[in-house]
């Protein structure tokens, strides 16, 4: 596992620090946080300042994807997972018509 030290200007919506350390220089990794908390106490609300846990950066790229893409690219990523999901729940259409369910209910009963 790796310690990632992460500030992200949340306004500007890009990097300013990026390190990688050794999980076992958790120390040194509370105090670079600290020392950018301090570079950035004029900012407060602004930047974001955090310490994350992965065993790599691709995964980290991942779970906290918001740190590395732009605004437009995690809209559009999510629109995209919407839409997975929306086709994933609603039924397909088993004939022009519609679902089973829709002809049924628009065939008239016959009586003999």
């Amino acid at each position: 596992m790796s310690l990632f030290v992460v500030a992200y200007d949340k306004s500007a919506q890009r990097l300013i620090a990026f390190e990688r350390l050794p999980s076992s220089q958790r120390p040194e990794a509370d105090k670079r946080r600290s020392e950018l908390e301090i570079e950035n106490q004029d900012r407060v609300g602004e930047v974001e300042i955090v310490i994350l846990e992965a065993p790599s950066k691709k995964v980290l790229l991942n779970t906290h994807s918001r740190y590395f893409r732009s605004a437009k690219e995690l809209i559009r990523l999510m629109e995209v997972s919407t839409k997975i999901r929306m086709e994933a729940i609603v039924p397909k259409r088993t004939r022009k018509g519609g679902s089973r369910r829709d002809n049924a209910a628009r065939t008239p009963p016959t009586w003999s």
